[in-house]
């Protein structure tokens, strides 16, 4: 049994690490963090048009947050954000850039990409979650999380 689940841990880490970079039309082709001032952000780029949704709830304190199978995933910080994007093409690898910890942002995780899924679990520590904008750059639409304290 307990090579089986290896088999398939190792086979789930080798799809997501052979997947093509996003080219597609509704795929997150970048992830990246950055600080202005006092305030922090999370931008998500996608390859526009932006035709699916992104829904942006707190996770409760005191709580994991889970993959798709119900596994937790460790995300540091004592607060959490639950980033989910629906009717997106969900089979490519996206570039990541992120330089954490932050005075607010400790840590961004892929939770899982499946069936048009994309969810994202985003750590912090005693700040607070402001809001987000949406702005066409070129040929992607930028999704943008604002944290401060």
């Amino acid at each position: 049994m307990k090579s089986i689940l290896i088999a398939s841990g190792f086979l789930i880490f080798a799809q997501s690490a052979l997947a093509a970079p996003c080219t597609a039309v509704n795929s997150i082709t970048k992830v990246k963090n950055r600080k202005v001032g006092i305030h922090e952000y999370v931008d998500f780029f996608v390859k526009a048009p932006f035709t699916g949704s992104v829904s942006v709830a707190a996770a409760t304190s005191g709580t994991f947050i889970q993959d798709g199978s119900g596994n937790p995933i460790v995300v540091a910080g004592n607060k959490w954000t639950d980033v989910k994007f629906k009717s997106m093409d969900w089979t490519c690898s996206s570039a990541t850039s992120f330089a954490l910890p932050k005075p607010v942002l400790k840590d961004i995780k892929l939770i899982g990409q499946f069936e048009g899924q994309i969810e994202y679990g985003i750590g912090r520590h005693n700040g607070h979650y402001l809001g987000q904008t949406m702005v066409t750059v070129g040929s992607q639409k930028r999704v943008t999380l604002k944290y401060g304290p």
